[in-house]
């Protein structure tokens, strides 16, 4: 009976040393939710690169998801949110507890020199909290087609220093708004698709801001209506109304036909550096950078820090952070990151290297470094969707159905309606 005994016994310890070696062997599985938007090119490459890392890292799988904003909505309502996102318009969940304040790992693995001051100051909340990897300068750029301002016979912005103004602006997309052929229609226009970013840029330009926030970065008092936004849209609006843009333009059938990077249009205030990747690296027509124009507040741009957010719920913190410091402060992948993506990166070591990467070093590159010198005011924090400029519709001001101040009045008070039952749900 004890030889029994001790031959279950022994099982038994054989059965679970070997559920715990099982157990043991588990590998940690890091989900890293990509941006359905955020191209091919780049979700075929960061899956290249998850492999490389998993081969490198024994234990540690990298389960790249393709999704978008309804995507991580799904998985945080069920409970079950990806370890790290990559993701726009999601900043805003970081002082609500959501996202990992990053800047104490930052500071205990000796990587704040290691980012260019600009790109970490503009991620830095007033109470120090870090909530995006900063792994990109994500700049909205002044593009110009110097072939169509020489041909024309205007004198480019890059030549016009601070006399790039919103008027010289808005007399340039006159005089480059052309219908060689006289029948009506131009065939080139002056304003590449000021729907998106540009009236934004311009607002800040401006001197306007859309929100007041409380301390926690909350929005508390919607500026929508106020005097400086009002004079950035109806300046935006004339472009439409006086057909310098191909956009929204009734008489142009195939409006991408005009799209900056096919050399039918002059200005492009609308895009961020990517584009040059993107688009403009195989363009065969003659552009380049310059500043922004100067409106009240001078050359003012959008910009930041943009990269990758880590969610608070992660269970594997260490792990997650291990493969963050390789996508963002290894300067092999972000060498591999530049070329595959042209952005600028926010790794000081790597930048120098931009130029020659990105493919632009015979372009005026410098002027990129120059404009972060003039960055979108620091009290623009992010907001949740519902609030967030870049989802509002404008189209009935472009359209010329309705005025700007009285779109933006409704605006203001449907704003402002929303951010009080948010407060009032707290």
């Amino acid at each position: 009976m004890r030889k029994a005994r001790f031959a279950v016994s022994f099982l038994l310890v054989v059965l679970l040393h070997g559920v715990a070696v099982a157990a043991a062997a588990e590998p940690i599985v890091i989900t890293h939710l990509v941006y359905t938007h955020s191209g091919t090119v780049f979700q075929e490459w960061i899956m290249s690169l998850a492999e490389r890392y998993e081969k490198q890292n024994p234990g540690i799988d990298i389960d790249i998801i393709i999704g978008d904003h309804a995507k991580f909505d799904t998985m945080r309502i069920a409970g079950m949110p990806p370890d790290v996102i990559d993701l726009p318009d999601y900043a805003h969940l970081g002082p609500l507890g959501e996202l990992v304040d990053i800047m104490p790992y930052l500071q205990r693995d000796n990587l704040v020199r290691q980012l260019h001051p600009a790109v970490l100051q503009s991620l830095t909340t007033p109470s120090g909290a870090v909530y995006s990897v900063p792994w990109q300068l994500a700049i909205n750029t002044m593009y110009f087609n110097r072939d169509m301002f020489n041909e024309a016979g205007v004198t480019t912005p890059d030549k016009m220093g601070s006399m790039w103004t919103w008027d010289t602006l808005y007399q340039t997309a006159r005089k480059l708004t052309r219908d060689l052929n006289g029948d009506g229609i131009p065939e080139t226009f002056g304003v590449d698709r000021p729907v998106g970013a540009m009236w934004r840029v311009l607002t800040f330009q401006a001197g306007g801001s859309f929100y007041e926030w409380d301390e926690f970065l909350q929005p508390v008092k919607s500026l929508w209506s106020s005097e400086p936004v009002v004079k950035a849209i109806e300046f935006n609006e004339r472009f439409f109304r006086e057909g310098l843009t191909a956009t929204l333009n009734a008489q142009i059938a195939d409006q991408t036909a005009f799209y900056f990077w096919n050399g039918k249009t002059a200005i492009n205030m609308n895009d961020g550096v990517a584009l040059v990747g993107a688009y403009l690296k195989d363009a065969d027509f003659d552009w380049d950078f310059s500043l922004m124009p100067r409106g009240d507040a001078g050359p003012v741009t959008m910009f930041n820090g943009s990269g990758p957010h880590i969610i608070a719920a992660t269970k594997n913190f260490e792990a997650v952070w291990d493969w963050i410091k390789f996508l963002a402060f290894n300067r092999d992948t972000v060498n591999e990151y530049m070329s595959v993506m042209s952005v600028m990166p926010a790794l000081s070591a790597a930048m120098p290297s931009y130029p020659a990467v990105a493919g632009v070093a015979h372009k005026s590159y410098q002027v990129l470094f120059e404009q972060t010198n003039y960055p979108q005011p620091y009290t623009q924090w992010p907001v949740a969707a519902e609030l967030n400029p870049r989802r509002v519709n404008m189209n009935p001001v472009w359209q010329g159905t309705v005025s700007a101040r009285t779109h933006l009045e409704t605006l203001n008070e449907q704003m402002q309606n929303i951010i009080n039952q948010q407060r009032a749900a707290d």
